[in-house]
C-alpha cells in the first residue's frame, strides 16, 4: 500500500545550485592546509558533499552529461568520484572489450567519459579521480598467476614491482590525457580534486597466498628482517599470524608503495592535487602507513547486504555504536577527512535516518568531504524504480533529502 515517490532522472523538485561557484576550479587547485581543503589562489575552505558514481554512470552519453550535471548541481552536490570505471563488468569501462590487456581506453568511452567531466566542471563540480578500483588483468598484461588474481590483483598490487609498473602507466596515461573539451590535461585541470591510489586494497586486510607473489613477499621479509638484525626461524614464514615484526615489516611496505606512487605522480607526471593511499577504515598499522598523506579517507554502511543477499532492517537511532566511530577513528589530527563511501542501503526502511544525520555530525566533527555510495551503475534510461542496494539518485529517502544535507554540511 505504500505511495509511489519518482524521482525523475534528468531533473529535481529543489534548487540549490547557488551554493556551487562556476565553473569548478576557478579558485585555483584543492590544497590540504592545516586540516582543511582549500583554494590555492584564494586560500578559502571547501567542503565536498557529493556521490560516486560507479561503473556505466561514468559513461553517459553527451546529452545525458548535461541533464545529470545539472541534476546535481541542483541537489547541492559539488562534487564526484569516478568509480568503477575499470570494472570488466560494467556496460562501459575504460578498457577496450576486444583485446587481451587492459593498457590502452576504449575511445569512445574516453570520450563520454571526458564530456562527463566538462558539463561536472561547468556546473560547479569538482572531481574525484579513482585509480584502480576493479581492474582484472589480461593475459596481454603480462603479469604472474593472471587467471588466479583477485579485482586489481589485491593485495599482490601494493609490492609487487609488475603490478605497480602497470598502475603507474594507467595513471600516467589517465593523468596526462587532455580532456578534447576542456582542452586541459587530467593534471593541468583544477576541477580534478583529489584522487586515491588503490580502493579497498591494503597488506592488513587481503592476504599474501598466491604464488609466485606469496615467495616474492617472504624473499622480501627475509632481507628486511636482515637488515634489522631480527632472526627468522627456518621454513616458510605464515604472514596470516601477526607477530610484532611482521606487522613492521606490512606498515613499511605499505608506506613505501605509497611514497613510490605520491612522488611518481608529483614529480614525474605534475599531478598536484591532495593524494590517499587506502580509504577505509582497518587498524593503526594502515593509519601508520598513510602518516605521509595529504588526508585520509574512509568508508562506512549501516546494514551493508551480506554476500548471501541477506539484508539487514533495523535503525541506527535504537544502536549504541553508530557508523561514525568507525569513521571518526580514521580521522588523523593535522590532515583532512574524507568519507568516499557511505549509505544505509534500501530496502532498510530506516535508511532516510543517515543522510541528514552525517551531513550534520560532519559539518560539528569538521570534516572535510562525502560521497555517497552509489549514484547509480548505470547509464540506461528509462528507469522508474530503485535498481539495486546501493543507487540513491531516484530513492527520496537518501537523494530526496540531499538540498537540506547540502545546507546543513556546506
Amino acid at each position: 500500500d505504500w505511495i509511489a515517490y519518482t524521482l525523475p532522472w534528468d531533473s529535481a523538485p529543489v534548487d540549490v545550485s547557488f551554493l556551487n561557484h562556476k565553473p569548478a576550479g576557478s579558485k585555483g587547485f584543492v590544497t590540504a592546509r592545516d586540516g582543511k581543503f582549500v583554494f590555492a589562489d584564494t586560500g578559502e575552505e571547501v567542503r565536498f558533499w557529493g556521490t560516486c558514481f560507479s561503473a556505466g554512470a561514468n559513461f553517459p552519453s553527451h546529452e545525458q552529461a548535461e541533464k545529470i550535471a545539472r541534476r546535481l548541481a541542483q541537489f547541492g552536490i559539488n562534487i564526484v568520484r569516478t568509480h568503477h570505471a575499470d570494472a570488466p563488468w560494467s556496460e562501459r569501462h575504460f578498457f577496450p572489450k576486444d583485446v587481451d590487456n587492459t593498457r590502452t581506453f576504449d575511445a569512445e568511452n574516453l570520450d563520454r567519459f571526458d564530456y562527463l567531466i566538462y558539463c561536472l566542471k561547468r556546473e560547479g563540480i569538482y572531481i574525484y579521480l579513482d585509480q584502480l578500483v576493479n581492474r582484472r588483468f589480461k593475459t596481454g598484461d603480462e603479469v604472474d598467476a593472471v587467471d588466479k588474481l583477485e579485482a586489481c590483483a589485491k593485495p599482490h598490487s601494493n609490492f609487487d614491482p609488475r603490478l605497480i609498473e602497470l598502475q603507474k602507466e594507467f595513471s600516467r596515461k589517465l593523468w596526462t590525457h587532455v580532456n578534447p573539451y576542456t582542452g586541459l590535461a587530467y593534471k593541468d585541470d583544477p576541477a580534478i580534486a583529489l584522487m586515491e591510489f588503490a580502493n579497498e586494497n591494503d597488506l592488513f586486510t587481503q592476504q599474501v597466498t598466491l604464488e609466485p607473489y606469496r615467495t616474492r613477499f617472504e624473499a622480501m621479509y627475509r632481507a628486511w628482517a636482515e637488515e634489522q638484525k631480527i632472526e627468522l626461524p627456518d621454513g616458510p614464514i605464515n604472514f596470516q599470524v601477526k607477530t610484532d615484526e611482521i606487522m613492521r615489516f606490512l606498515v613499511e611496505v605499505q608506506r613505501n608503495y605509497y611514497l613510490e606512487m605520491q612522488q611518481y605522480l608529483r614529480d614525474e607526471v605534475g599531478v598536484r592535487v591532495p593524494m590517499t593511499g587506502s580509504n577505509w577504515t582497518r587498524n593503526a598499522a594502515l593509519l601508520a602507513a598513510l602518516r605521509d598523506m595529504d588526508y585520509t579517507d574512509s568508508h562506512t554502511y549501516w546494514n551493508h547486504p551480506t554476500s548471501e543477499g541477506a539484508f539487514g532492517n533495523n535503525p541506527m537511532v535504537a544502536s549504541r555504536g553508530t557508523v561514525f566511530d568507525g569513521l571518526g577513528f580514521q580521522r588523523v589530527v593535522g590532515k583532512p577527512f574524507f568519507v568516499s563511501e557511505w549509505d544505509e542501503p534500501w530496502p532498510n526502511e530506516w535508511r532516510a535516518e543517515l543522510p541528514v544525520w552525517i551531513a550534520a555530525i560532519s559539518a560539528f566533527q569538521e570534516w572535510n568531504g562525502l560521497t555517497v555510495y552509489t549514484y547509480r551503475h548505470s547509464s540506461a534510461v528509462p528507469i522508474d524504480r530503485i535498481s539495486g542496494a546501493f543507487e540513491t539518485f531516484n530513492d527520496p529517502a537518501r537523494f530526496g533529502l540531499f538540498a537540506h544535507c547540502a545546507l546543513i554540511y556546506r
